[in-house]
């Protein structure tokens, strides 16, 4: 299903499959319920958008001490999971923990909450996302630790011809789409404009 099928299918529905009426609304339409059906978690699996996760590889550098931060990108829609790099040599890496604020905030007063040597603690707090490293892992000369900071992007239609495959080339499901083009369609047959133009 290429990107002039979604529009011609959306132009369909609304009584338009020669898009006459409207050529400029169905794909601008039909970008914006795509960002509305993904903003909504429960409606879709992450399997049918897979072209935009993206797996961001950081090279956690502890310059001061035990502790660093990275900042979460800001064109993304949202962060999805923290993870070690599977290029990681097994035995080689270390063991990566979400822990809460409050539990960082008892890190500091109780040693018995700190991470050992193999461990690496995270938690986020707004846009950076904050690393704890053990103290005895400070002082090894091993490589950085490599981490994969895994997001959903926006789409970008900028990048899409009318002949884009938005299955095979995008890799996003047919259900993802039909559910993108039901929801544009449904949007654009609520304007005030396309109304009176049925009347």
């Amino acid at each position: 299903m290429n990107y002039t099928e979604v529009r011609r299918e959306i132009g369909r529905r609304l009584g338009d499959p020669d898009l006459k009426k409207f050529r400029g609304l169905v794909g601008q339409c039909f970008v914006s319920s795509m960002c509305q059906q993904l903003e909504d978690e429960e409606s879709y699996n992450i399997e049918e958008v897979s072209g935009l996760v993206l797996d961001d590889h950081q090279i956690i550098f502890f310059n001061n001490g035990n502790q660093t931060t990275i900042s979460v990108r800001d064109d993304a829609i949202k962060l999805l999971d923290i993870f070690q790099s599977s290029e990681i040599t097994l035995g080689s890496g270390v063991t990566l923990l979400e822990i809460t604020q409050t539990e960082y905030k008892r890190m500091n007063l109780e040693r018995a909450f700190r991470p050992t040597e193999r461990e690496m603690f995270w938690f986020r707090r707004g846009n950076k996302i904050h690393f704890i490293r053990g103290e005895d892992l400070s002082h090894q000369t091993s490589s950085p630790p490599v981490i994969v900071l895994q997001y959903l992007m926006n789409p970008d239609p900028t990048t899409w011809e009318d002949i884009t495959d938005l299955v095979n080339t995008e890799n996003f499901s047919r259900n993802f789409l039909y559910k993108c083009i039901n929801r544009a369609t449904a949007n654009i047959s609520s304007y005030p404009a396309f109304n009176v133009g049925q009347s």
